[in-house]
């Protein structure tokens, strides 16, 4: 029971001397690491500065500033070149549709000026074409009037009534009588084939009056008594009367 006891003390024993040995050579070895580590650092600042290389590195690195510098001025130089033959070109384009615009205003122009002359043409064509027709008429009538004797012969016709201020009535009359001027006048509206103007007649209901005016829609057997009262004249309205050629 002895020896077990005391080799177990021994044992503890030697383990303990064992131990103590790998700390001491634990902290033999992190003394070495830290003096190598502290030489090193030392060395590093006693190392002088070679400012000839940091001058090759400077000059290296200014020249690739310069070249991208450079790079990029081209880039904006041919940008700018770009943009400025883009505006040249919009600045064509636009003059170009500036001008198709003013040739298509000068175009319509002359075709409308074309037009009007046409048409102006046209309105002299038919007024010449009127003031022919209109001769025609009045010769005709006035070699009626004058070929024409009254007969004295009594007829019966339709007659109505008008004033010189109606519309489109001008206040004179065929044959030149101021209708206006002279309101107290009889006068009538005949057809100068039935009764030739200047002629004096007698009209049932109106009196002697001279035949000294047309219209348009008096012919045949129709008669227009002129009346100084508008209010008059719708009174009267369309009668059937007796007229007699004096003279």
């Amino acid at each position: 029971m002895k020896k077990v006891l005391f080799s177990v003390s021994a044992i503890i024993i030697i383990l303990a001397v064992v131990l103590m040995a790998f700390d001491q050579d634990d902290t033999e070895q992190n003394t070495e690491a830290d003096n190598k580590q502290t030489e090193e650092v030392a060395n590093e600042v006693q190392t002088p500065i070679d400012f000839e290389t940091m001058d090759v590195e400077l000059e290296a690195a200014k020249g690739q500033e310069d070249f991208i510098a450079s790079i990029i001025a081209e880039e904006e130089a041919q940008l700018a070149q770009e943009r400025q033959e883009q505006e040249e070109r919009e600045a064509q384009q636009e003059r170009e549709r500036q001008a198709e615009q003013e040739a298509q205003e000068e175009r319509e122009r002359q075709a409308a000026q074309e037009e009007q002359e046409q048409q102006e043409q046209q309105v002299a064509q038919e007024e010449q074409q009127e003031s022919q027709e209109q001769e025609a008429e009045n010769e005709n009538i006035q070699q009626v009037s004058n070929e024409t004797e009254a007969s004295g012969e009594t007829m019966y016709m339709t007659a109505t009534a008008y004033t010189a201020h109606c519309d489109g009535c001008s206040g004179t009359t065929y044959t030149g009588q101021d209708l206006r001027a002279n309101p107290n006048q009889k006068v009538i509206a005949v057809d100068p084939n039935v009764i030739p103007l200047g002629s004096k007649v007698w009209v049932e209901g109106y009196g002697t009056a001279i035949a000294g005016d047309i219209g348009g829609a008096i012919k045949g057997n129709k008669i227009d008594l002129f009346m100084a009262d508008e209010e008059e004249a719708l009174r009267y309205g369309v009668r059937q009367v007796r007229v007699e050629v004096i003279e």
